[in-house]
C-alpha cells in the first residue's frame, strides 16, 4: 500500500469530518459515526475515495 490514501467525504465533495479530507493507510482504518457526521450522512450520503488501494469489505458495528 506504498502512498495509499483515503478520503470519507459527504454526498456534496467536501470532508465529512476533520482529518478526513485525505489521509495515509497503512493498514484497516475506520470512521466513528458521530451526530454531526450521522446528520450529514442522512442528508447527503458518504462518498469513500482515495488512491492505491481496495477496499474490500465494509463493516457497520
Amino acid at each position: 500500500m506504498a502512498g495509499a490514501q483515503g478520503s470519507f467525504k459527504g454526498g456534496n465533495w467536501v470532508a465529512i469530518a476533520d482529518g478526513t479530507e485525505y489521509f495515509d493507510i497503512t493498514g484497516d482504518f475506520e470512521l466513528t459515526i458521530t451526530a454531526d457526521i450521522l446528520s450529514k450522512l442522512l442528508a447527503g450520503g458518504m462518498i469513500i475515495s482515495g488512491k492505491n488501494y481496495t477496499a474490500v469489505s465494509v463493516s457497520i458495528k
